[in-house]
């Protein structure tokens, strides 16, 4: 592995983890990152929350998380879950946003992914 690919390798491992607690502190759930670039997101415990927003399943919260942070969002149901459950993956790469010299443009986020973003436990 050339050092420029640990590099990266490392860069998307400290991402995942921060999008990691981000998810934990918002009150969804998700397993601990191990590999790749994405995170597997539980949202079922902010069902309440987000049904308010007219989220009420998975292809809902693809489209309602594809929006806020800019960059697709595929639902749980794109992966044989049932489109009732709230659950979504979640990519590092679009968080990145892009550079001038990138051969490949992505629109950078709209939101950033913190537990203030993230339509979490009511504190009202």
């Amino acid at each position: 592995m050339t050092a420029q690919a640990a590099a990266a390798a490392a860069l998307h491992g400290r991402l995942a983890a921060a999008v990691h607690r981000a998810v934990h502190g918002a009150g969804a759930l998700a397993l601990p990152p191990e590999a790749g670039r994405h995170l597997y997101a539980d949202l079922d415990p902010l069902r309440e929350r987000l049904a308010e927003r007219g989220v009420t399943d998975s292809i809902a919260l693809e489209e309602y998380l594809s929006e806020r942070l800019g960059t697709p969002v595929p639902g749980g149901h794109r992966f044989g879950d049932e489109p009732g459950a709230l659950r979504a993956r979640l990519a590092t790469l679009p968080l990145l946003g892009t550079t001038p010299g990138s051969a490949r443009r992505r629109r950078p986020p709209t939101t950033r992914c913190t537990s203030r973003t993230w339509p979490g436990p009511s504190t009202a």
